[in-house]
């Protein structure tokens, strides 16, 4: 995570442009940066492709899951990608282009803070969370909705296990 790229301008970027979401149109709470913090990038080892001693690198997009109250990081969520001939970036042709590293269950990866811009643990009681299941759903949504604060949740059985603050 920490030796990733921000996501502005790479292939992450360009796959999400590719689904209708331009990042550039989120607020970051960061000055100089665009769109959210929580997605990164960089060239990965494919696990699904590679064999011992011969590793398979991918262009990945990185999520970071955080725990909702304390914020600390539980897992990386990658998503392989594939650069085709034209340019265009979608997911790689994998059995599981999305996997996880570490365990996510009851955190959510921040996509949007909303109006307020605060981060979670200074948000006001009863300010309105948006969770949805994937990253692609909740960018979507903070695109419609820039005044809510949007995270995804990663599976559906995650929904339930995730329990922001009041």
């Amino acid at each position: 995570w920490i030796s990733a790229a921000p996501i502005a301008g790479t292939p992450a970027a360009r796959y999400l442009l590719g689904r209708g979401i331009d990042i550039r149109r989120i607020p970051s709470p960061r000055p100089g940066r665009v769109g959210p913090g929580s997605l990164r990038f960089k060239m990965m080892r494919c696990p699904e492709t590679s064999e011992p001693g011969r590793p398979v690198m991918r262009p990945c997009m990185l999520a970071c899951v955080n725990h909702p109250i304390s914020g600390e990081l539980l897992a990386i969520h990658r998503t392989f990608l594939e650069i085709r001939p034209d340019g265009s970036v979608a997911k790689a042709p994998m059995r599981q282009p999305k996997q996880a590293l570490g365990d996510y269950a009851g955190g959510f990866i921040p996509l949007a803070r909303g109006a307020s811009q605060k981060p979670l643990a200074q948000a006001a009681e009863g300010e309105i969370l948006v969770l949805s299941e994937g990253i692609e759903d909740g960018l979507s949504v903070a695109l419609a909705a820039p005044e809510l604060r949007v995270g995804a949740a990663l599976s559906l059985s995650n929904l339930g296990g995730s329990l922001p603050p009041a």
